[in-house]
């Protein structure tokens, strides 16, 4: 039995293959059991050959054992040049060809994704063959590009779907103006939510209770009045800073607080707060308006403290 031998070159490829064929005696001899089979199927004498290529052999063709040029372009095969991972192995565009040194942008993620919010698209570079590893210019990787993170509230679309901040009520760390009926405040925004207001809350009773710091030079003088949402005075808690053992606190006109250490009116600073309500109170006393003082007083009236001696008290005296 002889050989018959016929060579194939694929032009613009880097394959060359050779297919030796067997050449023995006539097939259609009636003492040779017929090993050809129908078209593209096996012959009775067994199953298709394989060749120590890898590829199978039948009368209905030639099958090569490795990847066909270009791929399929059905669902989930990759597809060149548009820089995305279709086929979800983590590769972009990796068996296209390429001009080295070529750029191309890219993402390589799930296709969905790329673009979109937080998943910015990266970059790859068409590698040019080397060491015999590449037979022909492929892309490299894919840098730079971004990936999903769960949403955050943040102004972003961190998750990549398209939507900025979905499920969020608001943007994490804003705010907005709010009230009760006490008065006015902020509402702030914690992951996503908004927080209470933080203006001051109305008390067990439906009463609200503001608390005013003070911080006044001079002697024989008036705080600031309480706010219109809470008019009343209701309370104190006063430092007085001289060194007189006298101390007198008493309401005044236009809703103010009165203040007199000892009994002339010269240089003076005091400290301390008062408390305002939206409903009268019990008058000030050492329960609701402590003096830090050795002799205090509580008046109902300016004109209810010590009697002054020398200097001119404000105003708001009577």
């Amino acid at each position: 039995m002889g050989e018959r031998v016929s060579r194939w070159t694929m032009l613009g490829g880097s394959v060359a293959l050779s297919v030796v064929v067997a050449c023995g005696p006539d097939p259609s001899d009636g003492d040779v059991a017929s090993n050809a089979g129908a078209s593209g199927a096996p012959g009775s004498g067994g199953s298709h050959a394989t060749g120590s290529g890898g590829a199978g052999a039948s009368s209905g063709g030639l099958s090569l054992g490795g990847a066909s040029s270009g791929g399929s372009a059905g669902a989930g095969a990759e597809l060149c040049d548009d820089g995305l991972d279709n086929d979800g192995n983590g590769l972009v565009d990796e068996d296209c060809t390429c001009s080295p040194g070529a750029t191309q942008q890219c993402y390589d993620g799930p296709a969905a994704e790329a673009g979109k919010g937080a998943c910015a698209f990266g970059v790859q570079e068409c590698v040019a063959p080397g060491n015999g590893e590449i037979v022909q210019p492929r892309w490299g990787a894919c840098t730079g590009s971004g990936a999903p993170t769960p949403e955050t509230c943040n102004g972003k679309d961190d998750d990549c779907d398209g939507v900025v901040d979905d499920g969020c009520d608001c943007v994490t760390g804003a705010q907005k103006a709010c009230s009760t009926k006490c008065g006015s405040g902020a509402q702030k925004c914690v992951a996503g939510k908004w927080g209470e207001c933080d203006a001051q809350q109305p008390s067990a009773t439906g009463s609200c209770t503001q608390k005013v710091n003070i911080d006044v030079d001079g002697d024989c003088v008036c705080a600031p009045p309480c706010p219109a949402s809470a008019p009343y005075l209701v309370g104190c808690k006063i430092d007085f800073q001289g060194g007189n053992p006298n101390g007198c606190v008493a309401p005044a006109k236009g809703g103010q607080l009165y203040f007199q250490e000892g009994v002339k009116c010269d240089a003076g600073h005091l400290k301390g707060y008062i408390m305002c309500s939206d409903v009268p109170g019990p008058p000030l006393g050492p329960g609701n308006c402590p003096i830090n003082k050795s002799d205090p007083h509580w008046g109902s009236k300016p004109s209810q403290c010590p009697d002054i001696t020398s200097g001119k008290p404000a105003s708001c005296y009577f």
